[in-house]
């Protein structure tokens, strides 16, 4: 999924690399109230491929998911934006950051896409000798290469979408 050029070509929002916005703010990443531009922290669109895709897919969930709220803000820069994210209250963050998560875990892993390739991991990964029960690590690293994304988001998605539980939670 070419997250980057869908959320710079097709919506029209810039993507705009920050040096030091996670220790100045403590975020990698965070967009405009005007839903014009992802202020992302410049180390992790430079070296941390994953994570800068995940960032950009979790912002876009905030758009489409809380049009809303962004709209009855004025907030542009890092500053700005810290402020406001401390005037929401800690249930109502939490719940606004589970459904960006959510959203972005179905916009680069779509559900038919990670179930069909979660299923043709494991008996690949069988064939070869490594079980789910035993070798979840492994199938987990298969499959984040596949979506270019992190182990830890592919078992999001897949725990979250009803896949499959990680089998060391089940013991």
């Amino acid at each position: 999924m070419p997250i980057e050029a869908i959320v710079e070509f097709k919506l029209g929002i810039n993507i705009v690399p920050i040096p030091g916005l996670q220790d100045r703010i403590g975020t990698v990443g965070f967009i405009t109230s005007d839903l014009t531009e992802i202020d992302v922290d410049l180390d992790v669109a430079e070296r941390h491929t994953s994570r800068f895709r995940w960032t950009i897919a979790h912002e876009v969930g905030h758009v489409l998911l809380h049009r809303p709220l962004y709209d009855a803000q004025d907030f542009a820069t890092p500053d700005e934006w810290k402020r406001w994210i401390g005037s929401i209250p800690d249930r109502l963050y939490r719940n606004l950051e589970v459904q960006a998560n959510t959203m972005a875990a179905q916009i680069l892993m779509p559900l038919p896409a990670l179930s069909r390739c979660f299923e043709e991991t494991i008996g690949k990964a069988a064939a070869q000798g490594v079980d789910w029960k035993s070798g979840p690590d492994t199938i987990y690293r298969q499959l984040a290469r596949k979506f270019g994304v992190a182990p830890d988001s592919i078992k999001y998605a897949l725990r979250n979408e009803g896949i499959a539980e990680d089998p060391r939670n089940c013991e």
